[in-house]
């Protein structure tokens, strides 16, 4: 039920924050996202960076090149007009242990929409060293999304209510 756009056979689903700010653009509708187990999140997969754009290639450059790979049937998304926290949050999950957040949130009202886990968390020596903006440390080529904090364009446009809840930060 969301508005979508057809760009080259694809389809491309739009997702706002509670306060209508657009934040995610996808290929693939939130509902058809794997979950994680523990606690119901979405898992949306985020496209690495090309090397060359790592390097400080122009950027217009990188998009000529890419957009002329054929993408079609591939996921892809994009996060829009969110900020990612400096500083992680400790979160101490039933089954124990223990994950350092950084909390991704809606640029115009500051809701939690979704978080990066710390690259620490993840047990893949050397790899996780490129997916991740200098200074940061968050592995940045996965989200988690937050339920209850998106709207979908179509609801947004038409008012329609749905199991809307805001997000607990």
């Amino acid at each position: 039920m969301d508005e979508t756009v057809n760009l080259n056979d694809n389809l491309v689903h739009t997702y706002h924050c509670l306060c209508t700010q657009l934040l995610l653009a996808s290929t693939t509708t939130l509902s058809n996202l794997p979950h994680r187990l523990s606690s119901r999140d979405y898992i949306l997969p985020l496209p690495t960076l090309p090397n060359n754009l790592r390097a400080g290639l122009d950027p217009e450059e990188v998009s000529r090149q890419t957009s002329s790979n054929d993408s079609r049937g591939r996921h892809c998304a994009i996060l829009l007009n969110t900020v990612s926290d400096k500083s992680p949050i400790i979160i101490t999950p039933d089954e124990g242990g223990f994950e350092k957040r950084y909390l991704q949130r809606c640029g115009r009202c500051k809701l939690t929409i979704g978080y990066h886990l710390d690259r620490g968390q993840y047990s893949i020596p050397g790899k996780d060293d490129l997916n991740h903006s200098p200074g940061s440390s968050g592995k940045e080529d996965v989200i988690y999304l937050l339920q209850g904090g998106f709207l979908d364009t179509k609801m947004m446009v038409t008012g329609e209510s749905g199991n809307i809840q805001r997000n607990h930060e």
